[in-house]
Order: C-alpha cells, then structure tokens, then sequence
C-alpha cells in the first residue's frame, strides 16, 4: 500500500481525528446514583464529578464478547429510609486500601458499599438476589443494605461478571468496588483520584466513499487523566490503520462489499499509578470471505504515547534479529511461506508479554491467509540481557 493517503484516507482520517479530538477535550461527568436495596421510592441522581474512568475482567484473546444474563431469586429485605449520596460523595479523595477487615461482623448496622463502572457499556448490580441498578460507563451508585455479608452480583454488557458474598465487615462500613478497564478493585477508603480513570466503549459509524464499504466500531476512548488525548491519539493511529487494511482488502476484489466492526479488549496491566496498559483492537470483516484482524495498542500510562517493540530493547536491531530467528523455529512449517518473520519492526508490531515469554501476534503477506495473526511465545530467556531496564513493561518482567 501506498504511503500517500488516497481521498477517502485523507477523509477518514479527518473524521476520526476529530472525534477523538473532541471527545479528549470534554470530560466525562460521573453520575452518582443512591438507594437502598429492597425499599420502593424514587431514584436520586445528580451530576458535577469529571473524569473517572471503566474495567472488566480479562477476556480471552480472539474470543467474542460474550453477554451474560444473570438471574436470583429475590429476597426480602427489611424496609428501610431512602437515601443518597450527593455529588461531594466523592470530593474528598483519600488513599487507597484494599479492603482488609477480618474481624467479627457486628449483628446489627449497616453496610454501604458504593459501585463504580469506569470501563463497561452497562453494568447491572444485583444485591441480596434483587437486580438493583444498571450503571453505564462513568456512573457510579451507592446502596445500603442490613446484611454484613450481602450477596452481590455484578454483570458487564462484554460478558465480565462475579457473583458471590461480599465481607464480612465490622459495621458500619463503606466499601468501594471500582470497575476499572483492568479489572475489579475492592477498597475499604475512598479511592484517591489517581486511582480512577475512565476507559468508555464508544460508536463510530461510517462509511466509504465508493459505498462498498461501511463500519460500525466499539472502540474505546480515555478520560479523566492528563495523558488521556496523547492515548486517545494512539488509539485512532491503531484504529485507522486497521480501518484502512480492512477497506482496501474489501476493495481489492471487484464487486465485494463488506461492513466492518469491532471490539476490544483491555489485556495488560496498568493504571494510572503504573506506567503500562495494552489493548488489544479485533475488526471482523463480514464480505464474502469473512476477514479478522487484530492490532495490540501497547501505551506507556505516564504520556499517552505508544510502546514501540524497539523501546523494550537496548539494542533493537539485535533484538529483532533474535526475534525473527526464535519466531521461524516456533511456527509450523506449513505456515513459513505465509507468516512473516523477517528481522523489521513491523512484523513484531503485535506484542504482548505474558508470563512465560514475549507473546506476537505475527502478520502475513495476505491478509486472507489462514495464517493471519498466529501466535507465538519468544521465552524470556531468549531475550535475556537485551531488555531495557527502565521500559514500561519492566516491572512485568518475572525475576530471573
């Protein structure tokens, strides 16, 4: 493909640009919502808190998001008073701590526990079997109930859920479960602002212009930290570049059409008190040969900016070649005229680390090869001695 972008890149590029651009530029409001679980009344809401961000469990790679409905049987509650927390339940931040009480609960008192969905579409909470309230992405509720051990339930709209008892506590108490876009985090204080962020699933819709060609994307958009447009901006480059080998793959073959879509799924480590998080972008084209491509987003949390495969290298270019020699022994043979593993930055351009080595994803010459995006793990120690000690990923590195 060429380097200059034809009319129709030029336009997408545009369009995408400033959407991002907007969307950085405009903080997300927090929603506070409250009520008291197995009363009836009204819902109080109010608005006023910025920038708090979203999470879900890991999600396997390649796998779609699966929606999970979760039905309980309901349980009576004892009656009790409205309530709600306004828009300063949050203004106070203190910090941190995961939640650590071990004593006895007390028999009576009761349990404020304040949920935060910073990542999801929707969350639905279900406390003591009643489904109580569905958040979407960058609202937060609190509820109060009487058990000192309530059974709760949390559902996300990309298939991540837990279900089970929470505590018990020494009462009062007030928890916060936070939602974040790498996982549940359970604090027994208020969480400080450093700690939330949100990472919100968003529609783009377009279409080219030859109307061969059209999408509907879920793609995410950070807020809520002062990296979030430098991280906005790396995913759009992600975005448009598989948006761009999506449409000209389609193109290439006379009279198909296609529409594109996509999800994603937040893989790595990392919030704002970690300098690393990755996302991984999957497209599915649906022409007439169903076509699926991936791209890992590596961002460095401290700017924003994207990790490279040569910054985790002292000396990338022996690096590379070390990568392209383990990667040859590790596919099959079968798959060695269509992979590509020779010794450039682009080939290794989908990288993850995982526990046993640096896993890629590696690319192929067609993009309708079956071969596209297989997998392959380069074991830590084939690397030893050539990682730079203070990349983003480091501290994810095992010892040894």
């Amino acid at each position: 493909m060429s380097d200059m972008n034809t009319p129709e890149e030029t336009e997408l590029d545009g369009q995408l640009s400033s959407y991002y651009h907007d969307l950085a530029d405009s903080a997300v409001p927090v929603k506070l919502h409250g009520r008291i679980v197995g009363t009836l009344g009204s819902r109080g809401r109010s608005q006023g808190l910025t920038g708090l961000g979203a999470a879900r469990p890991h999600i396997s790679k390649f796998a779609p998001a699966a929606i999970l409905v979760l039905a309980v049987a309901a349980v009576a509650l004892a009656a009790l008073p409205w309530t709600q927390h306004g828009p300063t339940a949050l203004a106070s931040q203190t910090a941190p701590g995961t939640s650590s009480s071990t004593g006895a609960a007390s028999p009576s008192g009761d349990l404020t526990v304040t949920v935060m969905n910073l990542a999801h579409g929707w969350l639905q909470i279900g406390l003591n079997g009643e489904i109580s309230e569905k958040l979407t992405c960058g609202e937060s509720g609190t509820y109060q109930v009487a058990n000192p051990a309530p059974i709760l339930s949390l559902t996300a709209d990309d298939g991540g859920d837990r279900y089970g008892p929470i505590g018990p506590y020494d009462l009062p108490a007030h928890i916060w479960l936070v939602e974040l876009a790498t996982g549940s985090v359970e604090y027994d204080t208020q969480p400080a602002a450093s700690d939330l962020y949100t990472i919100c699933p968003t529609k783009v819709f377009g279409a080219d212009a030859s109307g061969r060609v059209s999408w509907d994307l879920n793609t995410p958009v950070a807020s809520g930290f002062a990296a979030a447009a430098a991280m906005n901006a790396t995913i759009d480059t992600a975005v448009q570049k598989l948006l761009a080998q999506a449409r000209d793959s389609v193109l290439a073959t006379p009279g198909e059409t296609a529409i594109v879509a996509s999800i994603y799924y937040v893989n790595g480590s990392g919030t704002l008190n970690t300098r690393w998080m990755s996302l991984q972008l999957a497209f599915t084209v649906a022409a007439d040969t169903v076509l699926n491509l991936y791209q890992e987003v590596n961002v460095d949390m401290s700017d924003g900016h994207g990790v490279t495969i040569e910054d985790l290298f002292t000396t990338p270019g022996l690096a590379l070649a070390t990568l392209s020699s383990e990667t040859t022994k590790l596919v099959p043979a079968a798959a060695i005229g269509d992979l590509l593993t020779g010794p450039s930055a682009d080939n290794f351009s989908n990288w993850f680390p995982e526990s046993d080595g640096l896993q890629f994803y590696l690319r192929t010459g067609d993009l309708k090869s079956p071969w596209a995006g297989y997998a392959v793990t380069v074991p830590w120690s084939a690397l030893k001695g050539m990682l730079k000690p203070d990349s983003p990923i480091w501290g994810y590195i095992p010892v040894g």
